[in-house]
């Protein structure tokens, strides 16, 4: 849509569609658009439809067929021409507005995530150097924490670089006055070349802290730097050096005297700071937590062993308890199901508990516990309790916020959840899970073009990742676009990653487009997963709904009951059971697992 800042509505006079069509022709006589006849054509295309109330047009098949000449076959899932010309558009139009165009008093961009143009007057426009090419920046605190670079000649060493950056952004997560780009985020910057002004504004911040981190033996030296993104201005420099078993006061110091620059406060890391630990104990936490990453069984597994092995040699380890329940929590309930989840979430709670017995104030137990509480013990009143605890202490976590989303979804509050799944993207604007779940979470308010351009966008993100073409799948099955939802679960599947949640999207798409031996063949190959691991009975229950077959759904439904399934918790707002909402039965299972109605 045609979107205008508050108080610069229809009345001001600067964006009447005259003065908008004007300042699109100036654009394309600018040296930056001159000799780029296709970006010409698809930037008056999209003011156009705009400014005739068409905007329902902007969408990436119709814009294929009426800008690049696509035929009606066109399918922009699998020909990313639109999303490409996109982005070269929305660089275009920065390199004009930041030369020929920066006195301008209107403004044209394309926002990531969406084919429709943001028209705004100049004066929305914050100038924070005065220079020519000073460019729009945040107005509020904000930054992101570039990968520390490690100087060691041991690769291995790697590791605890990283364990560095993620720690300086958990302690600087914690005040309320800023904004903390997550690590997901930051990580696609790690050795980058590319200039920091260019970076902050891809991240939308204020200030970047770089450093490096020389670790010899048990003595650490970290430098830091605290560089103003629109001026590329070094503010502050400092070098820090301890033993290994003081690293956790380091990372609270080098924390506090950012918080001191950027909020005028100390409040970011002040807890503990006083804290060591065995420089053993650390190392096996920091291995830990580069396995743990890797989201598959072997690397939950080797993560959990690290973790315990740190508990081992000191068993005041919060950080390491929290650890092996985030590993119990991901192989049971963050949707892949790798184990059956009674055998390890009564464990992933437990390890939960002791770490914040021994650290109250530590975020990451308050998160896994609220989502095994969420998806296991099915208690909606104490995961809500320990979501906002969890956002509390660190209002910057964009795992909280993502799941806290998750937890409005499943009891039907869909605004609610998409407000959640933003501020998720709003710290941790370049992860792919998180824009994921945003999608998701617009697909389920039934706002499908929002999801599609969402998903399009996280495509270009990482267009490898099974999750994006899992729920374009769904969208697409929505909007009963049955051939294009089948191709894209199988590109789900092929993508791996997702263990057999992508094959319950393939045999109920498959079903309801009419394939019964398509969606049979699917039900054999997790039979042969089945064998040898566990499967949740949710996959049979969705397909066989899809084949119209309601008892063999509801057997396996109870099946999934009894084994606490965590998929269960969605039940009330699953779409592959809507046609089986109205049956008693239904309405028992919702019931006996507890789902209340969608308000607090």
């Amino acid at each position: 849509m045609l979107e205008t800042p508050t108080g610069a509505g229809p009345r001001d006079p600067a964006l009447s569609a005259a003065a908008i069509r004007a300042q699109v022709e100036r654009i394309m006589e600018s040296e930056v658009f001159r000799q780029s006849e296709r970006q010409r054509r698809f930037l008056r295309y999209i003011i156009d439809q705009s400014l005739n109330g068409n905007t329902g047009r902007l969408k990436g098949y119709t814009i294929g067929i009426d800008v690049f000449d696509r035929g009606e076959n066109f399918d922009p899932t699998l020909d990313s021409i639109v999303r490409v010309e996109a982005g070269r558009l929305r660089s275009k139009l920065r390199d004009y507005y930041k030369d020929f165009g920066f006195e301008d008093r209107i403004i044209i961009d394309v926002p990531k995530g969406s084919y429709a143009p943001s028209i705004s007057s100049a004066r929305r426009r914050a100038s924070a150097g005065g220079g020519r090419n000073s460019a729009a920046w945040p107005q509020e605190k904000s930054i992101a924490v570039i990968p520390f670079r490690s100087l060691s000649s041991d690769p291995a060493q790697e590791y605890f670089s990283d364990g560095m950056t993620d720690a300086v952004i958990t302690a600087l997560a914690r005040n309320r006055s800023l904004k903390v780009i997550s690590l997901t985020s930051v990580m696609r910057f790690k050795n980058t070349e590319r200039p920091i002004p260019e970076i902050a504004e891809e991240l939308g911040v204020s200030h970047i802290l770089e450093g490096t981190v020389l670790r010899d033996a048990n003595e650490v030296r970290v430098t830091a730097q605290l560089i103003e993104a629109t001026s590329d201005h070094h503010v502050w420099t400092e070098t820090f050096e301890r033993e290994l078993s003081g690293v956790l006061k380091m990372q609270a110091e080098v924390a506090n005297v950012i918080a001191a620059q950027l909020a005028k406060e100390v409040a970011a890391a002040e807890r503990k700071a006083d804290w060591t630990i065995d420089p053993a104990a650390y190392d096996s936490h920091l291995l830990g937590m580069s396995y743990r990453k890797r989201l598959t069984r072997e690397g939950f597994e080797r993560a959990i062993e690290c973790f315990r092995h740190a508990i081992d040699i000191d068993p005041a380890c919060a950080p390491a308890y929290s650890g092996v329940a985030s590993c119990y929590c991901g192989m049971g309930s963050y949707g892949f199901e790798l184990e059956m989840p009674e055998r390890i979430i009564p464990k992933g709670l437990e390890y939960s508990r002791r770490a914040m017995e021994l650290d109250p104030d530590l975020v990451d137990p308050h998160t896994y516990m609220a989502i095994m509480t969420l998806k296991y013990a099915w208690d909606w009143r104490e995961a809500e309790r320990l979501f906002r605890k969890a956002l509390r202490i660190s209002p910057n976590d964009a795992r909280a916020h993502l799941q806290y989303s998750l937890y409005f979804e499943s009891i039907g509050r869909h605004e609610h959840a998409i407000k959640e799944a933003e501020h998720a993207r709003h710290v941790d604007p370049l992860s792919t899970e998180v824009n994921m779940n945003l999608a998701w979470q617009l697909h389920q308010a039934g706002r499908q073009d929002e999801a599609l351009a969402r998903l399009n966008w996280t495509l270009d993100l990482n267009p490898d990742f099974w999750g994006v073409h899992w729920a374009l799948g769904h969208v697409h099955l929505t909007l009963g676009q049955h051939r294009t939802a089948v191709d894209a679960f199988r590109r789900s599947v092929m993508a791996k990653g997702g263990y057999t949640i992508p094959l319950q999207g393939l045999g109920y798409a498959l079903a309801v487009t009419g394939d019964r031996a398509g969606a049979l063949e699917v039900i054999g190959r997790l039979d042969e997963i089945a064998g040898n691991a566990y499967v949740s009975p949710c996959h049979y229950a969705a397909i066989h709904a899809g084949l119209g077959e309601t008892d063999r759904s509801f057997e396996f439904l109870e099946k999934a009951v009894e084994l606490r399934s965590r998929s269960m918790a969605w039940l009330k707002v699953a779409k592959e059971f809507a046609g089986m909402r109205g049956d008693p039965r239904f309405q028992s299972l919702i019931r006996r697992i507890g789902i209340p109605e969608g308000h607090v």
